[in-house]
């Protein structure tokens, strides 16, 4: 039988994919990015499924690429461009899902697996965690869309003092910055990243998914395009049931502080 390094859970409406090739820090290889991108997919289209976790087994979230098939690669650039392509449909296709992602994150959070971490739309860390540039260390230039990520997360200047003078954060270091939006101690970080994907799955999911969109993409647009694609978008969802049915409670609630406002 052959052996899986990604695995799915679902319950309660969330779906947890955890990367498991904890002997290797969860340092991904061409068929764990497959696997990924598959289960992604697979979700992508659960009706019953309204948020997604990723965490890691293990001592660490996702310690970047496994680089043992450049070493012995007849063809290290082709090799590289191969896995990479997969690497890129699989950072856009968590990037495009049709549901709010929470990174779970300890241990190391290094390389490829900063770009995942930041192609989520929230993540949460253990204060243990260290998030580690790396790409310095083998002659590389960063893969997986962090060069895209990490400038409009952190701002140029910060993005660039950690790839080229710092190289790695703490938990705090990476809260303050914005690269997570939490950090809470280790033994409670499943249940403060499940929260928290419970929360999402509670909410509207067009809504979410669409103010995603809006934020993800308003740095590659101009103003003017920005102001109209939120103009399609609010139309979009003022066509919704669950947009009505919050504006007649929005109403609701108001005559009631009203009227109690008036001692009625």
């Amino acid at each position: 039988m052959t052996r899986r390094f990604v695995s799915l859970q679902r319950a309660g409406g969330i779906a947890t994919i955890a990367f498991d090739r904890k002997e290797a820090l969860n340092a991904l290889t061409l068929d764990m990015i497959e696997e990924l991108d598959g289960l992604l997919a697979q979700v992508d289209g659960a009706t019953d499924i309204r948020a997604v976790l990723l965490r890691g087994e293990g001592r660490a979230f996702l310690a970047g690429g496994d680089l043992d098939y450049l070493r012995v690669a007849e063809d290290a650039p082709a090799a590289a461009g191969a896995t990479i392509h997969c690497l890129n449909r699989t950072i856009l296709r968590l990037t495009r899902l049709s549901k709010p992602t929470v990174a779970c994150v300890h241990g190391v959070v290094a390389g490829a697996g900063l770009s995942i971490l930041l192609a989520c739309d929230v993540a949460v860390a253990a204060r243990d965690s260290r998030f580690v540039y790396a790409y310095d260390a083998i002659a590389a230039v960063p893969d997986g869309g962090l060069s895209h990520f990490l400038p409009r997360t952190v701002g140029l200047g910060r993005a660039l003092k950690f790839a080229f003078l710092k190289g790695e954060l703490t938990a705090d270091e990476a809260e303050s910055l914005g690269l997570v939006a939490m950090t809470v101690p280790a033994p409670q970080l499943l249940r403060s990243a499940t929260a928290i994907a419970q929360k999402l799955s509670g909410g509207n999911r067009e809504a979410l998914v669409r103010t995603r969109r809006l934020f993800r993409e308003n740095l590659d647009r101009t103003l003017e395009d920005q102001l109209e694609q939120e103009r399609t978008a609010f139309m979009a969802c003022a066509g919704t049931a669950a947009f009505q049915a919050a504006i007649e409670t929005f109403f609701a609630e108001r005559v009631a502080r009203k009227l109690k406002s008036a001692g009625q």
